[in-house]
């Protein structure tokens, strides 16, 4: 019976432990990218920060997403070194906070 117990208790708080974990997605504007290789590019420099969880390029917008994972961030210095490393130039950066659950 405590088994029961047990599970029950762990299925119903495993959610809740995700739960406020805030993750940041953070939109760059950038000029220059014309390409899949001006992708590449791009996405092999952020491969190279432990915090970031996944990239996204959009050439017709002429605009990076990088998803960093929870609790992870990176400066404006580090996001202008990496797309300025990459060959392009950094035109704005937004930053979008949002719960790791939604």
């Amino acid at each position: 019976m405590k088994i029961y117990r047990f599970l029950l208790l762990s299925f119903l708080l495993i959610p809740g432990a995700f739960a406020g974990q805030i993750h940041e997605d953070v939109l760059i504007k950038v000029n220059g990218m014309v390409c899949d290789f001006c992708a590449q590019a791009v996405f092999k420099v952020f491969e190279d920060y432990e915090g970031v969880n996944s990239v996204e390029v959009s050439l017709d917008e002429a605009m990076v997403t990088v998803h960093m994972k929870p609790g992870a961030s990176l400066s404006q210095e580090e996001l202008d070194k990496a797309i300025t490393y990459a060959g392009y130039d950094l035109v704005s950066i937004k930053r979008i906070q949002s719960d790791h659950s939604s």
